[in-house]
């Protein structure tokens, strides 16, 4: 009789949650566990899943933010830009205030070539996480590409300012300097990157193809042996071979070779992922002010 007593309570419990504020209490837990689902099938790179998941919260609760801001990410790995653009614009309709969500467009915008429209995302992302590397270094990279060399730099010295021994940030003010045509100072930079990262063979690739173009042909021969020293590439060594083949076939290269010509870009974008556009990472990756 007991057991009989208990089943009827649980039934009517259970019926309780399908309407009322049960109801709404039962439909949070149940998005929740939905999107929780749809994160793990994101994180395992199982895109089309996580997209159905991520519809059925969004059927249940339109109004939210953050599943359109995942849907995104989604999508931007299966390359629906369009798709992403169109959720991003619903994330920043509902959520005006989440720096990941205007940084996630920018790179969307970027990827299509709105440069401009890219840039204004980057600006506004860090309107709401000021001094944030990451918004600085793309922004920096889209203004490069709209040959808005000076602003470009402004970002990167800023993340100097806070940054001077960083390796990184000292070689993409290089490429800019370089894409200024201002070869002593991009070469500083190069030869400043190879003494804080001697392992890494971009550095020693930069500044043996400033040395290439200088007005003598001594420095390459003391610079490429390193770079084929950190780089196992067979490809890097086959492109130092090239190398030695046009120093060996013209006695003095021309102080005049447009050394810009190799069109450097600055470091690659990072792949968008889930941790890239949550908020709450973001205080990780600021740059704290002066």
């Amino acid at each position: 009789m007991k057991v009989y007593k208990y089943i009827v309570v649980l039934v009517l419990f259970l019926s309780s949650l399908q309407g009322g504020d049960g109801g709404r209490l039962y439909a949070q837990l149940n998005t929740d566990r939905i999107t929780a689902i749809g994160r793990n099938a994101l994180y395992f790179n199982d895109y089309v899943l996580s997209i159905q998941y991520f519809n059925q919260v969004i059927k249940l609760k339109p109004y939210m933010a953050e599943p359109y801001l995942l849907r995104a990410i989604a999508k931007i790995q299966l390359s629906d830009y369009q798709g992403a653009l169109r959720d991003l614009d619903a994330t920043i309709e509902r959520n005006p205030f989440n720096p990941g969500a205007y940084y996630t467009r920018g790179y969307v915008q970027r990827q299509l070539q709105h440069l401009s429209d890219a840039e204004s995302d980057f600006s506004q992302a860090l309107v709401h996480s000021p001094g944030n590397r990451t918004y600085l270094l793309m922004r920096a990279d889209v203004r490069s590409q709209m040959e808005h060399y000076d602003e470009a730099i402004q970002d990167i010295d800023y993340l100097l300012r806070h940054e001077p021994e960083s390796a990184t940030i000292i070689f993409e003010k290089g490429v800019l300097l370089l894409n200024q045509k201002d070869s002593l100072g991009a070469r500083s930079c190069f030869q400043r990157s190879t003494e804080l990262e001697a392992y890494n063979s971009s550095n020693w690739s930069a500044l043996g193809m400033i040395n290439l173009c200088s007005a003598t042909t001594t420095k390459p021969s003391r610079t490429f042996p390193k770079l084929s020293r950190w780089e196992a590439n067979g490809q890097v060594t086959i492109s130092i071979a090239v190398f030695y083949t046009i120093v060996a076939t013209i006695s003095v290269v021309p102080s005049q070779t447009s050394i810009w010509r190799f069109n450097m870009p600055l470091t690659k974008p990072p792949f968008i992922s889930t941790a890239d556009c949550c908020a709450s990472r973001w205080a990780t990756t600021t740059v704290p002010k002066r």
